[in-house]
C-alpha cells in the first residue's frame, strides 16, 4: 500500500507549508491518509473512491458534490469520443458482462472519472476566496489507459492480430489525452 505513513522524507508541500505558503496538493501517491497541515490542503488520491481520511481540512471540499460533478463532466467527455467507442462504452456501461475487455473499459471509465474529480477539486480550491500559492494536481489515466490498451493500440508490437474492435478499442489511449 502507497501510504503517506511510509514517506521517508518530507514532501515538498509540507517543505512549503513550513515556509509559509499554501499548498493544495490534489491525487499525488503517499498522500493518504491526509495528514495536517498549517496552511496546505491535502485532496489525496484515494479521495475519489470514497476513502476514509482521504481530504485535510475537512470540508475544504465537498466529496459528494465532486462525485456528482465527476459523473456528469464524465458523460459530457464521453459524447466527444468517436461513434464507435460511444457505442462501446455504452454496452458495456449496459451490460452485467465481466469479460476481460469489460472490466478493462470500467476501470478507464472509473479512472477518467477519478481525474475529474481531482480536476474539479483543483477548480473549486482556486475558485476559493483564499486560494492557494501552488496547486499541484497528477493525473493518472493517461498512464493507467496504456497499461490496459496498448495491444489494442499497437497490436503488431504484442503479436496480436488487429481487429475492427481491437482498432476501435486501441482509440482509447489518444482519447484519453484528448479528455
Amino acid at each position: 500500500a502507497r501510504s503517506s505513513k511510509l514517506a521517508r522524507a518530507k514532501p515538498f508541500w509540507s517543505i512549503l507549508d513550513d515556509d509559509g505558503l499554501k499548498t493544495a496538493t490534489i491525487g499525488w501517491l503517499t498522500t493518504w491518509p491526509a495528514r495536517s497541515m498549517e496552511r496546505g490542503i491535502i485532496v489525496s488520491d484515494r479521495a475519489a473512491y470514497g476513502q476514509e481520511d482521504a481530504i485535510y481540512p475537512r470540508g475544504c471540499v465537498d466529496p459528494d458534490a465532486l462525485w456528482t460533478a465527476a459523473k456528469e463532466k464524465q458523460m459530457q467527455l464521453l459524447e466527444n469520443l468517436s461513434p464507435e467507442l460511444q457505442e462501446i462504452t455504452t454496452k458495456v456501461l449496459a451490460s452485467g458482462s465481466k469479460t476481460e475487455e469489460n472490466k478493462r473499459i470500467r476501470a478507464y471509465l472509473h479512472d477518467l472519472e477519478a481525474d475529474i474529480y481531482k480536476y474539479l477539486a483543483a477548480e473549486s480550491l482556486l475558485a476559493a476566496e483564499d486560494p492557494p500559492d501552488l496547486v499541484s494536481l497528477v493525473f493518472k489515466t493517461t498512464d493507467l489507459v496504456q497499461h490496459k490498451f496498448w495491444g489494442f493500440f499497437d497490436p503488431q508490437s504484442f503479436d496480436l492480430k488487429s481487429t475492427p474492435e481491437s482498432e476501435v478499442m486501441g482509440q482509447l489511449i489518444p482519447g484519453a489525452y484528448e479528455q
